[in-house]
């Protein structure tokens, strides 16, 4: 009754956002299907579970008009080959174009060349782990030229620039990604 009372009380798509790390819950597929017949227009899958990505598009076949994303770049070859339409990612917030490229890949369905940049997105992605995400994703946005201003609390800057370019930092990207142009 709560969630329905949500879905109607507003004029745009909700989207169920599944994060287990953070809520502590996986929903139930039964509330799922639930809350798509009251309207819910899809799920951000962020459990970083491929498994469970492809149980939840198998028992929500019956619903097409739902969109089912991935909430990671780094399993965004394997989330599509399931039926994903789409991809919500964090590294897409620091190097746009790359994710971009790999959707584009996708789409040109060359294999070889979609694992190929699958694994430089998994190489660029490893360097936005190099702290904590958020600051170190600012620190990247600098280097490349983006003033993203500062994390907000509870996030510090923390990671300074020549930090995040440091061992294995945005070294690591090479050619694979340019600087950031406006």
């Amino acid at each position: 009754m709560h969630f329905k009372s949500l879905l109607d009380g507003v004029d745009i798509p909700v989207f169920l956002y599944n994060n287990p790390k953070l809520s502590g819950i996986t929903p139930h597929i039964d509330t799922i299907k639930r809350l798509v017949n009251d309207g819910l227009a899809g799920i951000k899958d962020s459990t970083f579970d491929i498994v469970n990505y492809y149980h939840t598009a198998m028992a929500l076949k019956q619903f097409p008009e739902l969109n089912l994303i991935i909430g990671t770049e780094a399993l965004l070859v394997a989330a599509f080959d399931a039926g994903g339409q789409a991809a919500v990612t964090g590294l897409g917030n620091v190097y746009p174009e790359l994710v971009a490229q790999l959707h584009k890949d996708y789409q040109s369905g060359d294999r070889r060349k979609v694992m190929k940049t699958q694994e430089t997105v998994l190489r660029v992605r490893q360097i936005t782990k190099f702290g904590l995400t958020v600051p170190t994703c600012h620190a990247i946005l600098g280097l490349r030229g983006v003033d993203a201003g500062v994390p907000r609390l509870p996030y510090t800057p923390g990671v300074s620039r020549n930090s995040a370019a440091g061992e294995g930092g945005t070294a690591g990207v090479g050619a694979a990604v340019k600087p950031h142009s406006r």
